[in-house]
């Protein structure tokens, strides 16, 4: 849900100053190189989906290199564009801003398969229900075509990814579903848990593949050239010696993972601008793949600005942690600026889409712990929810899941002088430090404590009964008393793993111009692609359904343009069965 112009307004006021966290801090060695570049993107449009008002900008070509096809990003899509392509025997050119493969793809945790091989019918949906589920979540905006074709290709999907050497454990659920759909990488434990998935996409592109894919480092896509409405070429950047490449080609695929590190488009598509949001991810996604669409006469799909909000999030921790965990993935007790509850907390976890959209409506987020319910947490029955792959639900947050327990961080933090962080002996005191009416926060708790015994929320139904009994935690302290201090209050930013808007893009994934018509080589993939999505990612209905698409959208169009530009289309067993139109 987008704030209405004066509510961002108060919060710009509010947060103004506030550093934005990227996942690269959190990350540390995993990032080899993450380059700083200025912004080459073109002048802005006036609203959503304008062409570009000024010219595109000129520049001093250093070398030209001729290729089939560029990719630009080397994350799960990108790698899977190119991987595929170079199958089908098209020369691919890889480009990526950084120097690692995999991008944000590193922090995911698996995708979405129907009837694969590690379903039985018990656990399986029915392809057509599942579509039904996701059409209904997106009221009906959403491409059900490309939707239904993904689910009825994500088996073979699985299987294609098995076949170039990547790993799966089997199948496994965040929201408590007992059909499921997320089908989980194999990973090493205490490490992010797409690190082996990533590793591998390098290796089969550096390395398998390497006489058909040339992968560029430390290089930023720029400009898409047209030549009588089809693609000719792409004008890149060498970001450490400030040169200039141009690739000519016939074809190119935007997979620079969305907008999430661009407050400009972020403030333009979603509304929250630098400081009033915080992207967890490896950084760098600058939205080039989509400034570069429009530039060349693409349009956007009509929610450009749906963002993986997953919840609130503390400045300076990232999500997966045990601290992350225990103070804001749990179905506790939050409230907003006026220290009144406004969401059924349950959805941290269960749709945590749903709760992110909460928190996004709010001014201020602040989640509020008793010394004993922590207590439980750390050292007693365990953390009601879990934390996607990283933490199980029950789990004790004393280091056994990470490494690092709840208190060994919020010690760090303590230390770092982390100012969102309050403690107080009593409630009322702790209202004063956090800048919260004292009364409000108390009449605000004491409505939610009348509530527990009766074993339902009376604001927003809450299941008090169902949470207690999902570990047989019948003793777990769910209200918030007195005795129970000291008390500590968190205060939380909106967070956001990705963006889910882009450019529009049709069954072929095809990016569309202003007239819905296909530009011939001009493909979007994975986050830079839009409509799949209304206004929410759909992770509550169909789980790791983002990172399916980005495997599946990347090998769809390798599939396409072989076919369709180079004449030579895939005909082996994982073939997309789709009959292409020669466009």
């Amino acid at each position: 849900m987008q704030e209405p112009i004066s509510l961002r307004t108060d919060r710009r006021s509010f947060l103004k100053g506030a550093a934005l966290v990227g996942g690269a801090v959190a990350a540390g060695s995993l990032v080899a190189c993450s380059p700083s570049s200025p912004d080459d993107s073109g002048a802005s449009p006036t609203k959503a989906g304008d062409a570009p008002a000024s010219p595109k900008p000129t520049y001093d070509i250093a070398k030209t290199v001729d290729t089939d096809l560029v990719v630009i990003g080397a994350g799960a899509a990108g790698c899977s564009a190119a991987v595929r392509a170079a199958q089908l025997g098209l020369k691919v050119a890889l480009l990526e801003i950084t120097g690692v493969v995999g991008g944000t793809t590193i922090f995911t945790e698996g995708l979405t398969s129907l009837h694969s091989k590690y379903h039985t019918p018990e656990v399986d949906w029915e392809t057509a229900e599942m579509v039904h589920r996701i059409q209904d979540y997106h009221h009906w905006l959403s491409n059900g075509g490309i939707i239904r074709q993904m689910l009825d290709q994500s088996a073979t999907n699985v299987d294609w990814l098995e076949s170039i050497g990547h790993k799966f454990s089997g199948l496994g659920t965040m929201t408590g579903a007992t059909k499921l759909t997320w089908t989980m990488y194999e990973h090493a434990p205490n490490e992010p848990s797409g690190t082996d998935y990533c590793k591998h996409w390098g290796e089969l592109v550096t390395e398998t593949y390497k006489d058909q894919i040339t992968v560029y480092f430390e290089t930023r896509g720029l400009s898409t050239q047209l030549t009588d409405g089809k693609v000719s070429a792409v004008v890149a950047e060498d970001v450490s010696a400030q040169t200039y490449t141009q690739f000519n080609c016939q074809a190119v695929v935007y997979a620079t993972g969305g907008y999430a590190d661009s407050p400009e488009l972020f403030e333009e598509f979603v509304g929250f601008g630098e400081g009033e949001y915080l992207p967890m991810g490896m950084g760098q996604r600058k939205g080039d793949g989509i400034s570069q669409g429009r530039e060349a006469g693409g349009r956007l799909c009509r929610y450009p600005g749906c963002a993986m909000w997953y919840g609130g999030c503390l400045e300076g921790i990232q999500y997966g942690s045990e601290f992350y965990c225990g103070i804001a993935f749990q179905p506790l007790f939050w409230v907003n600026e006026k220290a009144v509850r406004y969401v059924d907390e349950t959805y941290a976890e269960r749709n945590f889409s749903f709760s992110g959209n909460a928190d996004s409506a709010q001014r201020r987020v602040v989640s509020i712990l008793t010394q004993k319910q922590i207590d439980a947490m750390v050292s007693g029955t365990g953390s009601i929810y879990g934390c996607g792959d990283y933490i199980k639900g029950g789990t004790k947050l004393d280091g056994s899941a990470t490494g690092k327990s709840f208190w060994d961080q919020y010690q760090e933090q303590l230390d770092a002088g982390n100012s969102y962080m309050h403690k107080a002996d009593t409630l009322a005191e702790l209202a004063e430090s956090v800048g919260l009416d004292a009364a409000a926060l108390a009449d605000s708790v004491a409505r939610y404590n009348a509530s527990v015994p009766t074993g339902k929320d009376s604001d927003f139904g809450k299941d008090f009964t169902v949470l207690a009994t999902a570990f047989d935690w019948t003793e777990f302290p769910f209200a918030l008393e007195d005795g129970d201090g000291p008390w500590y209050a968190f205060e939380l930013k909106p967070a956001v793993f990705t963006t889910a808007g882009g450019l529009l893009v049709g069954d072929t994934i095809q990016v569309l111009d202003t007239e819905d018509q296909p530009i011939t080589g001009m493909y979007a993939a994975g986050c830079d692609a839009g409509g799949l999505e209304g206004d929410s990612y759909d992770v509550g209905i169909c789980e790791g359904s983002k990172q399916c698409w980005c495997a599946y959208s990347g090998k769809l169009a390798a599939e396409h343009m072989a076919d369709t530009l180079f004449g030579t289309p895939a005909s082996d067993e994982f073939a997309n069965p789709v009959t292409w139109k020669s466009q």
